[in-house]
């Protein structure tokens, strides 16, 4: 199933299929990004106030290894990028957003805020399952690092079932491969 699956996949979303693993759901794929990291103590992680759960629990998680969770209060229901400059420093190894918020519809600004996280160096990690089959980003030009997608929603497929991105650096693609990425599949 997968090599009929992550070609079509990857080219709808302008990737390539080694960059495509199937997982169950966002959740995973968010769990997947975020231990494959090379976190450090006193690093951070940005998100808006308005985030999915499981876009915020994994990341105060990482308070235990010494991680700091930057909490950015929404703007008009979701993280403006204006208002971003107060919360990054040096230590800003992580940026999550959703594409578009679940609870308000805010349509997150996908590319300036790659733009940003590419110019400081921070990992961009997005939540695509509110937009992904009606506003599928291209996640070369948003410079988005790690998408996660369910298959529910506007992609209109079952639960337990869906897909994540990774554009993968040298470090990153050997840890993930360690986390279960392995040639486009995710072992479970």
């Amino acid at each position: 199933m997968a090599s009929q699956c992550d070609p079509r996949v990857a080219q709808r979303y302008a990737t390539s299929p080694e960059e495509i693993a199937l997982a169950q759901n966002t959740a995973e794929g968010i769990n997947i990004a975020a231990h494959a990291i090379p976190f450090q103590p006193g690093d951070n992680v940005i998100f808006c106030n308005m985030e999915y759960p499981a876009n915020v629990y994994v990341w105060m998680n990482l308070e235990r290894r010494g991680v700091e969770a930057r909490i950015v209060p929404n703007r008009e229901g979701g993280l403006a990028l204006d208002d971003l400059e107060q919360y990054l420093d040096q230590r800003t190894r992580v940026m999550a957003v959703s594409s578009v918020e679940f609870l308000t519809g805010f349509r997150t600004d996908l590319k300036g805020m790659g733009e940003l996280c590419r110019a400081r160096g921070i990992y961009f990690v997005v939540d695509g399952i509110q937009s992904l089959g009606v506003i599928p980003p291209d996640v070369k030009e948003c410079h988005i690092d790690m998408l996660s997608c369910g298959g529910p929603k506007w992609l209109l497929g079952p639960c337990g079932q869906g897909y994540s991105q990774y554009d993968l650096s040298p470090y990153l693609q050997a840890k993930a491969e360690g986390n279960c990425f392995r040639g486009g599949l995710l072992v479970v």
